[in-house]
Formats: C-alpha cells, sequence, structure tokens
C-alpha cells in the first residue's frame, strides 16, 4: 500500500475516533461521572493547558527520535488516559488523565 494512501486512512480513523470520544465523554463526564458545568469547562481547559505546556518538549521529541515513534508513544499514551477516565470515574482522576491526554494529543501534534 502506497504511503500517502496509509496517511489518509490512518488521519480519516484517528479524526473521527478522536471526534467521537469528544462527543461521547461529554455525555460520559455529566451522566457517569455526575460532573456539573464549572468542573466539564475546568477538564476541557485542564487538557488544552496540559497541550499548550508540552508543544514544545513533545515536538523536540519528534524532531529528535521520528515521526514514528513520536505517533506511537502519542497513541500509547492517548489510549492511557482514556483507560485511567474510565476505570476511575472521579473528577479528579479525569483531571489527571486529561494532563496525560494533552501530553499523548501533542506527541501526535508535534510530529
Amino acid at each position: 500500500m502506497k504511503a500517502e494512501r496509509i496517511y489518509y486512512l490512518y488521519a480519516g480513523f484517528v479524526y473521527f475516533f478522536f471526534n467521537m470520544v469528544f462527543a461521547i465523554s461529554g455525555v460520559y463526564y455529566v451522566q457517569r461521572v455526575g460532573l456539573n458545568p464549572l468542573q466539564l469547562v475546568l477538564v476541557g481547559t485542564v487538557v488544552e493547558t496540559s497541550a499548550l505546556i508540552f508543544e514544545i518538549p513533545t515536538g523536540v521529541f519528534a524532531d529528535s527520535a521520528g515521526r514514528k515513534k513520536s505517533v506511537i508513544l502519542g497513541m500509547m499514551i492517548v489510549g492511557l488516559s482514556f483507560v485511567i477516565e474510565g476505570a476511575i470515574p472521579l473528577f479528579w482522576t479525569i483531571i489527571m488523565a486529561q494532563i496525560v491526554a494533552g501530553a499523548g494529543y501533542t506527541f501526535l501534534s508535534g510530529a
């Protein structure tokens, strides 16, 4: 399979998956965890702040170790954040998982 086709399949899958996760996460946070609107805003703020903080270090990693390693590591870190959120449905655990997710997203974007 051509590299261009693999990239398009990967990008399509990733964007679809991440958008689906964002939609489902909001329902999960409200229904299962019982977060209020302020807590929902804090969760979003934490993930974006985390991404801002980790963007440069993970970009340096991608430049030195390579795109492939950065993408694989990013997917593993994001997956770990999903496991943490699902295993322990508490507000502070979700905050910590969002910090991990922000770091994982930057491994993907910096590559």
